[in-house]
């Protein structure tokens, strides 16, 4: 039976990128799921060619 060091599987670059790539998308997901809404404010006119038919 093979004993693993976790200090060892710690320092492998590989399984660093891993959990980070996986951690991101897990954030990116809940942050697609999350409900936000964004009020803008912007003064707007409407310019009509003929206002007699409104």
């Amino acid at each position: 039976m093979r004993i693993f060091n976790p200090s060892k599987l710690l320092s492998q670059p590989r399984i660093f990128v891993f959990y980070v790539l996986i951690g991101s998308f897990i954030w990116f997901i809940n942050e697609l799921n999350s409900i936000s809404d964004t009020s803008i404010k912007y003064p707007m006119t409407f310019n009509y060619e003929n206002q007699n038919n409104l």
